[in-house]
């Protein structure tokens, strides 16, 4: 290969990769912020088809909803090093009693960055176990 071939396809390969690290981080800027207003269209108390409907009702086209019996999990896309977020929704008698923001990696921590938690502390002792997969 002539040396002009590999500066050309090394060059190739940067923009490739700067590229990628730019949509990359724009994303996660976007799913971050998608998350942060779907939070603040929750509040406690809520039913679990109010909590849907608030998802489905807003362009969160980043976020990705997971739903077990006591416990939802809505998440940014996944992300180099694991530090996407998920924000965890716990249930009790079908009414929302708590919101948390943890990461992948430790799901019983709030990552550095992440808005408070928000509990009903007279139904629910702790963190919703992490999300089953």
């Amino acid at each position: 290969m002539s040396g002009r071939r590999k500066a050309f396809l090394f060059t190739a390969i940067v923009l490739i990769v700067i590229e990628w690290w730019s949509y990359s981080r724009s994303r996660s800027r976007r799913a971050h912020e998608q998350l942060l207003a779907f939070r603040a269209s929750l509040s406690l108390g809520m039913s679990g088809d109010a909590v849907e409907r608030a998802f489905t009702s807003a362009p969160y086209g980043d976020l990705t909803l997971r739903k077990w019996e006591d416990h939802w999990s809505v998440c940014t896309p996944l992300e180099f090093g694991a530090s996407n977020w998920c924000r965890h929704l716990a249930f009790a008698n079908g009414s929302l009693k708590a919101i948390l923001v943890r990461s992948v990696d430790i799901p019983t921590e709030r990552p550095t960055g992440a808005p408070p938690d928000v509990v009903n502390t007279s139904a629910h002792s702790g963190a919703p176990e992490s999300p089953r997969r």
